[in-house]
């Protein structure tokens, strides 16, 4: 009488992986900067960086305004966001309904086109 084979489980790593560890890391670190940022308004305190094309050229680039921009969102004042930096603001805004819809893709078990990040 043959024996059946038997599969064999996956292995589980005891250790979280290094990955997480790095997500966590981001997560901390982006919590930190916007805690940094809602207590210290850019525009009165002087230890935020300057802005080098600026400097040099007198030219606003384009992210020229996004910190006194993402101050005035976490204070929720939209309209003076988007007069600091609108193209930042929109931007923003087009990469939030990105991740919602990533997220519904990955939540309905469809294939995500175009992204290399595995399931």
């Amino acid at each position: 009488m043959p024996a059946q084979l038997q599969p064999v489980p996956p292995k589980l790593s005891a250790r979280p992986s290094l990955a997480l560890f790095g997500a966590g890391v981001l997560v901390f670190a982006g919590i930190a900067g916007a805690a940094v940022l809602f207590f210290f308004d850019p525009t009165k305190n002087g230890f935020y960086p300057i802005c080098q094309f600026h400097q040099l050229t007198g030219l606003y680039c384009p992210g020229c305004g996004a910190t006194r921009a993402t101050y005035q969102l976490l204070h929720g004042n939209f309209l003076a966001a988007l007069h600091d930096n609108a193209l930042y603001v929109l931007a923003l805004v087009a990469l939030a309904l990105r991740g919602i819809w990533y997220l519904k893709q990955k939540m309905n078990h469809r294939p995500v086109r175009g992204s290399n990040i595995p399931a």
